[in-house]
C-alpha cells in the first residue's frame, strides 16, 4: 500500500479564493492523498473541519489545534504562533488510528497500527518564530510522544539546521540551547531527513519574494533560479528549506519520492511531498558520504602525472602521452562546437583507447615492481630479485632478546627458548572465573540479533562433496587444507553471507559491500560538525590490544550460541581452532610447537569473521546503553544518521557527546567489555 503525504503551509484559509487554490493544488499535486499536513490556516475550531472536507472531499479531520484568537488573513499583527496546524487523513488510514494528541496550536499528531511497517505516528508541526519558543516546543513534544514507535514528523520547522539549505541574504546558525533541544528531540525519535538534492527539482520551500515575482513574471523583472537557489545582481531574494519530512531509521527504507513539489500561488511556501510504500522496502545502497573521483577520470588529473614519474617511462612516451592529450583536447573543442561530427567522435574514441592501452602497459610494469607473482606470471627470478630477498633477510634478523628478568641473550638456542615462552604465555587460556560471569552474561544479553532458522539449518547442514570441491578451488595457490581435511575457505563462503545480515552496519571492515573508509570519514565528519557548530565531542581512537591474539574461545564459544549458531556449526569453528599449533621462527630457525588456546590465526580467511563476531557484542552493549539514556550519541546532520561507534579491523573509535556523566558510562562499558573478553 502506498501512502501519500504532503505538507502545506497556506497563509491563510479565510477566504474562498484561497481555499480554491488549495483544492486546484491537491488536485494537480496528489490525487491520491493520504495525509494533508497544513499550517497557519486561520481558522476557528468549528469550522476547520467543514472548510478542509469541502477542499478535500476525501478527507476526515483526525486531529486539529485551531487558531488563538486570529480570523482573518488581513490582519497585519498576526504574532508567532497564532496561525494553527491542522492534520487529515484519508478514509482508509481513520480505521488504523488509535489515539491522537496536539501541543497546543503547534503540534498534532495520530497513531497509526496495523501497517506492515509497523505502528507508526504521523506528526504535523507549525514551529514558532522565535528561538526560545521552538526551544521549548522540541522539549515539549521529547517529553510527551510516545518513542517506542516509528515516526513521520512533517510541518514548517521555521528554522534551518546547515547553510545548505539557504540560498541568498546571510546564515545564522541556531543557538546552542535551541541545537541541544533539537537534536535532543531527533535523537529520541531517530529522525533523519532523506531529502536529495537533484538538479531537476526545487532546493528551497520557502521564497521571501514570492509576491514580487508572481506579479513581476509578466513584466519581465527579476527573474531567480528556483533550482539551484542563485539569484540575479541587486536581488535581495532569500530562499530557505522551512519545510521538511522527517522518518524515523527504522522506517526509512519505506520512504520513497521525497521532494519539493511546484509551487502555487496561494503561499509563499510551496508544498513538500512524500510517498510511505508499507510493505515494500526501498533498497538502499548504504553511502554515507560521497568522495570526489575526479581525480581518477580527468586527463589532466593528479593521477596521469603520477603515472609519467619513473625510470621506466622514457622521454618517447611522455612526448607520446602529452600528444594525445592534446589531441583529445582539439576533439572536445570541436565537438563542443559540432556534437554531430562522427569523424570528430571516432578520433576521440581511438585516442582514448590509446591512453588506455599505455596505461594498462605502466600498471603491469609497476604490478612487477612490486615483486608480485613472480613465477606465477614467468617472469624469471633476477640478481636484482635475489638481492631484494637477502636485504629483506637481513632486515628480519633478530640480534638479541631480554628474557623474564631483563636479561639480554644473543645466544641462538636461549633466543628461541624465550621467544616459546613469551608466546606460550600470550596464546594460553584465559580461565574465564566464576566472578567475571556476571560480567559476560551481561554482554552477551545485548546480542538482540538471532541467525534466521534457514540460515542455522543451512549452516549445520552435512559438508557434501561439491561444496568441498568448490572451496578447494578458491584456495590460494600454495596452501593446504587443515588438519580436518575440509579447507577452511569452505566455512568462509557459507558464513559470510550469513554475518552481512546479523553484523551491524557500523562494522566497516571484512565484510563483502563495505568500505574501511566510510569509519575514517565518519570520524573527520564529526571533527568538521564540531568546529562547524561549537560543540563539544567526546572522541576515543581504540585499539584492541592483540587483537587476534587475545581473542578468548570460550567467549566466541558463547558468542555463536548467542547469535543462535547451530551445535554443529559451533563444533565445525571449534575443530578449527582446536588444531591450531604454531612454531617461533628465530633468525631461520623454529622453535618447538608452542600449544594455542585462545586467539585466532594470522592469515587464516576464517579468523576476520569470528573477530568481528566478537566484537560485534561492543556494538550491541553500546546501542543498550544508548537506548537506556546512559550514553548520548550523536547526530550527523549531512550523513542523517545518529552515531555512537565505529568499527574497522582492530581499531575502532567512539562519538559521543561531552558530558562527564556519558563518559563515565563509556568508560564503565569498555572497561566490561574489556573484562568479558
Amino acid at each position: 500500500m502506498k501512502i501519500s503525504l504532503i505538507t502545506y503551509n497556506v497563509r491563510g484559509l479565510t477566504r474562498r479564493a484561497s481555499r480554491t487554490r488549495l483544492k486546484l493544488a491537491l488536485r494537480d499535486l496528489q490525487p491520491s492523498l493520504d495525509v494533508l499536513a497544513i499550517q497557519e490556516h486561520k481558522i476557528r475550531e468549528h469550522k476547520l473541519e467543514f472548510y478542509l472536507k469541502n477542499v478535500w472531499s476525501q478527507a476526515t479531520i483526525v486531529a486539529r489545534a485551531a487558531a488563538d484568537g486570529i480570523h482573518t488573513l488581513h490582519n497585519p499583527q498576526v504574532s508567532a504562533g497564532k496561525g494553527g496546524v491542522a492534520l487529515a487523513l484519508s478514509a482508509r488510514l481513520v480505521g488504523l488510528m488509535t489515539q491522537e494528541g496536539s501541543i497546543e496550536n503547534r503540534v498534532v499528531w495520530v497513531h497509526l497500527d496495523g501497517l506492515k511497517c509497523g505502528p507508526i505516528g504521523i506528526m504535523a508541526v507549525y514551529a514558532p518564530n522565535t528561538t526560545a519558543e521552538r526551544t521549548q516546543l522540541w522539549k515539549e513534544i521529547t517529553r510527551k510522544v510516545d518513542n517506542t514507535r516509528a515516526w513521520v514528523v512533517l510541518g514548517d520547522f521555521n528554522m534551518i539546521t546547515e547553510p545548505r539549505d539557504q540560498a541568498g541574504g546571510i546564515y545564522t546558525a541556531i543557538p546552542e540551547t535551541e541545537r541541544e533541544a533539537w537534536e535532543e528531540m531527533t535523537t529520541e525519535l531517530r529522525l533523519i531527513d532523506n531529502f536529495t538534492r537533484k538538479v531537476e527539482e526545487n532546493w528551497f520551500s520557502w521564497d521571501n519574494m514570492h509576491r514580487q515575482r508572481r506579479t513581476g513574471s509578466e513584466s519581465g523583472s527579476d527573474v531567480t533560479d528556483s533550482t539551484s537557489g542563485s539569484t540575479q545582481a541587486g536581488s535581495d531574494r532569500i530562499l530557505k528549506r522551512l519545510d521538511r519530512i522527517y522518518t524515523s531509521e527504522e522506517i526509512s527504507e519505506f520512504q520513497d519520492k521525497y521532494a519539493i513539489l511546484t509551487s502555487s500561488s496561494l503561499s509563499d511556501h510551496a508544498p513538500v511531498g512524500m510517498h510511505l510504500l508499507d510493505g515494500e522496502q526501498i533498497r538502499r545502497q548504504r553511502a554515507r558520504f560521497c568522495m570526489n573521483v575526479s581525480l581518477l577520470k580527468d586527463i589532466d588529473s593528479k593521477k596521469t602525472e603520477l603515472m609519467l614519474q619513473g625510470k621506466k617511462i622514457t622521454k618517447e612516451k611522455k612526448a607520446k602521452w602529452e600528444e594525445m592529450k592534446g589531441r583529445m583536447r582539439q576533439f572536445s573543442q570541436l565537438l563542443q562546437i559540432a556534437p554531430e561530427n562522427l569523424e570528430a567522435q571516432q578520433k576521440m574514441q581511438e585516442a582514448r583507447d590509446e591512453m588506455g592501452r599505455m596505461e594498462e602497459e605502466r600498471a603491469r610494469w609497476v604490478q612487477l615492481k612490486l615483486g608480485t607473482k613472480w613465477l606465477v606470471n614467468g617472469d624469471i627470478p633476477t640478481r636484482v630479485f635475489f638481492g631484494m630477498f637477502k636485504t629483506r633477510q637481513k632486515l628480519l634478523e633478530v640480534d638479541s632478546l631480554l628474557d623474564e628478568e631483563g636479561q639480554e641473550t644473543k645466544e641462538q638456542g636461549e633466543m628461541e627458548r624465550i621467544a616459546e615462552a613469551h608466546f606460550g604465555r600470550l596464546l594460553a587460556e584465559d580461565k574465564m572465573d566464576e566472578e567475571r560471569w556476571p560480567e559476560i552474561q551481561s554482554i552477551l544479553q545485548t546480542i538482540k540479533t538471532k541467525v534466521s532458522s534457514e540460515d542455522k539449518e543451512k549452516l549445520d547442514g552435512p559438508l557434501t562433496e561439491e561444496e568441498l570441491r568448490e572451496a578447494a578451488f578458491k584456495m590460494k595457490k600454495g596452501k593446504s587444507p587443515g588438519p580436518d581435511c575440509a579447507p577452511v575457505e569452505f566455512f568462509t563462503e557459507i558464513l559470510v553471507p550469513v554475518l552481512q545480515k546479523i553484523i551491524n552496519w557500523n562494522q566497516s571492515a571484512f565484510l563483502l559491500g563495505r568500505n574501511i573508509h566510510t569509519s575514517v570519514l565518519t570520524c573527520n565528519e564529526a571533527l568538521h560538525q564540531g568546529k562547524e557548530t561549537g560543540k563539544d565531542y567526546i572522541l576515543l581512537q581504540l585499539d584492541f590490544r592483540k587483537a587476534f591474539d587475545s581473542v578468548n574461545w570460550c567467549f566466541l564459544r558463547n558468542m555463536l550460541q548467542a547469535f543462535n549458531f547451530g551445535t554443529r556449526f559451533q563444533n565445525y569453528i571449534g575443530a578449527i581452532l582446536a588444531t591450531a599449533a604454531s612454531t617461533i621462527l628465530v633468525n631461520g630457525k623454529c622453535s618447538k610447537p608452542v600449544k594455542i588456546s585462545r586467539s585466532v590465526r594470522q592469515g587464516c580467511p576464517l579468523s576476520p569473521l569470528l573477530f568481528i563476531l566478537a566484537t560485534e557484542a561492543l556494538t550491541a552493549a553500546m546501542e543498550q546503553e544508548v537506548l537506556a539514556g546512559s550514553i548520548h550519541r550523536i547526530y550527523l546532520q549531512k550523513a542523517n544518521v545518529h552515531y555512537s561507534i565505529g568499527l574497522y579491523a582492530d581499531d575502532s573509535h567512539v562519538i559521543i557527546k561531552a558530558t562527564r556523566e556519558v563518559a563515565l558510562n563509556t568508560k564503565k562499558l569498555l572497561e566490561s567489555y574489556a573484562g568479558a573478553t
